[in-house]
């Protein structure tokens, strides 16, 4: 026998570089399968998206009650059907003693005859959100004005809450009185 490896021992080291070779391309196609299905399960995970398209206050002449109202557009950009099952206003007030108060409204769409004038679009809940579409409509809230006297609006957040518990929100930055034309 001579220093030279024998064909038996050629042929293992080919067979182990081959066996490594389909190792690593095993291990790269069985990455791309779960980064694709990472990101299925990501699309088909509940999420919605508001925007505040507009957003109105109107001060009640008889009962003096602030009512809200918000034209919002809510997504769903997933691959599930989804849901609105709530839609509440969470209301940022600073009282007359400078103690920061939120207080949680549910929406009321009693109040949608009364302000808006002409047919509007209701943004009622439950509201049924197919997967890959949007719904627009008006979210209408109604404070007392006992809770009110002599605060100052700090903040106002529209918080959606879907079929599946999660929220989500949007915050107007600047909500317009509305004045009926005299």
């Amino acid at each position: 026998m001579s220093g030279e490896p024998a064909w038996t021992d050629k042929v293992t080291a080919i067979a182990a570089g081959v066996a490594l070779l389909v190792s690593f391309v095993s291990l790269y196609f069985s990455w791309c399968a779960q980064r694709l299905a990472n990101e299925q399960e990501r699309r088909r995970r509940p999420q919605l998206i508001p925007a505040l398209l507009n957003g109105y206050f109107h001060v009640d002449p008889g009962s003096k009650a602030r009512i809200y109202a918000f034209y919002l557009s809510v997504s769903n950009p997933t691959d599930s059907d989804n849901a609105v099952a709530s839609t509440d206003l969470h209301l940022t007030y600073l009282t007359s003693k400078n103690l920061a108060m939120t207080i949680k409204l549910s929406q009321d769409d009693t109040e949608s005859i009364r302000f808006v004038r002409g047919p509007a679009a209701h943004l009622t809940v439950p509201t049924h959100i197919a997967a890959h579409s949007t719904i627009a409509g008006w979210t209408y809230f109604r404070v007392d004005s006992a809770i009110l006297a002599g605060a100052r609006i700090e903040g106002h957040r529209v918080v959606l809450t879907d079929s599946h518990q999660s929220e989500s929100s949007v915050e107007p930055i600047n909500v317009q009185e509305y004045r009926h034309a005299p």
